[in-house]
């Protein structure tokens, strides 16, 4: 992928529906910069908002990942399926990630419950004196 090319066709498209930079941000609810670096080619957007671009600048994904209205309408199925793959696995992994950080945080917590209920102060000094005493 070419990102000034599609940067440039970003621009292009974006202009002919006579959008400026910040309108289209905007409904994308990313930055303003955000915009203007992928139209001067210096990064390309968020995996998630290329549906949404596409769908704003009236073109398909296959054009927009091309830079170019030159691409045969059948790779936009493709790209879909993959676009749709990619954000059920985002979604699956997150859930992964927040259930491990939660198994965690419960064994700490039941680690420290069981931690202070038997090792208490008390009991602790109780057993300093009985070995004080038994010595």
């Amino acid at each position: 992928m070419n990102q000034e090319k599609i940067g440039k066709f970003i621009q292009e498209k974006r202009k002919e529906i006579g959008l400026t930079q910040e309108q289209l941000s905007s409904k994308l609810g990313v930055s303003k910069n955000a915009v203007s670096k992928w139209e001067r080619g210096i990064c390309l957007m968020d995996l998630s908002l290329l549906k949404p671009l596409s769908k704003i600048l009236n073109i398909s994904l296959s054009n927009l990942l091309s830079g170019s209205d030159d691409i045969n309408d059948d790779v936009d199925t493709t790209i879909e399926k993959t676009i749709n793959y990619s954000s059920k696995k985002i979604k699956k992994d997150r859930k992964k990630i927040i259930l491990i950080s939660i198994i965690i945080v419960l064994i700490i917590v039941i680690g420290y419950y069981f931690f202070f209920t038997t090792f208490t102060v008390p009991k602790i000094i109780d057993t300093i004196s009985n070995n004080c005493r038994n010595n």
